[in-house]
């Protein structure tokens, strides 16, 4: 073989690999690129979604141990506990805990009697939305209490 033939024949196995990477590098190129902007949207969105999960799973348990120290015999612990987590939760939870610690003020159970701060407590859960609230404001407003509404 003459060393044209030579040149020749490594001209040729260059120009097959030159056209192996030209065809790479055209599928590379064709290929949809990862699209990072996407990506990171969904990890924030599911992010975001697990966030929520815990918070309506720590109020589902906060108000499951409201309704069970408001059943308590004993006032005293009641009155004490929801004063601890007054301010814990969600507007759901904070009302129902301002409604409950509301009353036992009013009432005098577990605490001194208080019934102006009761009532405010009371006008507050309402206003928050607790239903209980208002309709203990509507029931009580005939009994000659101050009950503005």
């Amino acid at each position: 073989m003459s060393k044209i033939d030579k040149n020749v024949k490594i001209l040729r196995e260059s120009d097959k690999i030159l056209d192996k990477i030209r065809k790479e590098t055209e599928s590379y190129q064709t290929k949809q690129k990862p699209n990072f902007a996407a990506k990171f949207k969904i990890a924030k969105i599911n992010y975001e979604n697990k966030i929520k999960e815990a918070e309506n799973e720590y109020n589902e348990k906060l108000t499951k141990l409201i309704m069970d120290a408001c059943v308590s015999d004993d006032y005293k612990s009641t009155f004490e506990f929801l004063q601890l987590i007054h301010k814990e939760g969600n507007t759901a939870t904070k009302s129902q805990v301002k409604y409950n610690i509301g009353k036992r003020l009013f009432s005098g159970f577990g605490c001194k009697q208080n019934i102006s701060m009761g009532l405010e407590l009371i006008k507050e859960a309402s206003d928050l939305g607790n239903s209980s609230a208002t309709a203990w404001i509507t029931q009580h407003k005939t009994k000659h209490y101050d009950i503005d509404r």
